[in-house]
């Protein structure tokens, strides 16, 4: 009984220069996947900037509150020009090097762009009606940045994220808890932004730079 023609015979023989086209567009696709999985990685220096900005600010007001140095002062308006001055610096500066842009990260770099605006909204909108409430402003914050490292936290790479978004959802119940402590307030979420905020801005920041271009 005769046999069909195997599949050396049905396919041309592959080439030294067939051999090195299919690698090559291996290594595209790999990096393509590192890529779209490195979404949390993205961002993290202004993640960082925040997350100190943050600390060191509340830090700071809880020792005006207990009279260890002069103060309370507006730490929202340091806030604000230091940080949105910070982070068009560092967007700047990415688009001078390269900017990790894919379908995974789009609607996240959009979610925290949304939130960026909102909070900057909403606190022109406090400042221009006088009215200054830290429980609500704190909560407001953290419920942002619970959502949005909650969202980061759903790329494979990310998942780590998920304790960080935990962490600003317990930061937002014992902001009701401390609401009639001014300086534990102020303790509690320059805390946060430390733990929460600047170490994991640290570390994406850090892991940032093993993307490939």
């Amino acid at each position: 009984m005769s046999e069909g023609p195997g599949l050396d015979d049905l396919l041309p023989p592959l080439t030294m220069d067939d051999v090195q086209f299919m690698q090559e567009d291996l290594d595209q696709l790999t990096r393509l996947a590192v890529r779209g999985e490195a979404l949390p990685r993205a961002g993290g220096s202004i993640c960082a900037l925040w997350g100190f900005l943050l600390a060191a600010t509340n830090i700071y007001q809880a020792a005006a509150f207990s009279g260890w140095v002069p103060g309370p002062m507006p730490i929202g308006i340091f806030q604000v020009l230091l940080g949105y001055s910070g982070t068009f610096l560092i967007m700047h500066y990415s688009k001078k090097t390269r900017v990790i842009v894919s379908w995974r990260t789009q609607p996240i770099a959009a979610l925290w762009m949304a939130s960026g605006i909102s909070i900057c909204v909403f606190f022109i909108g406090c400042v221009m009606t006088g009215w200054d409430n830290a429980i609500v402003m704190n909560v407001f914050l953290s419920l942002i940045y619970m959502l949005n490292f909650a969202a980061m936290a759903t790329t494979r790479r990310g998942q780590w994220l998920l304790i960080v978004a935990i962490g600003w959802i317990i930061e937002a119940i014992l902001t009701f808890a401390l609401k009639d402590s001014n300086p534990m307030l102020s303790l509690s979420f320059g805390i946060s932004a430390f733990l929460f905020m600047f170490l994991p801005g640290l570390r994406l920041w850090w892991e940032e730079k093993s993307i490939p271009a």
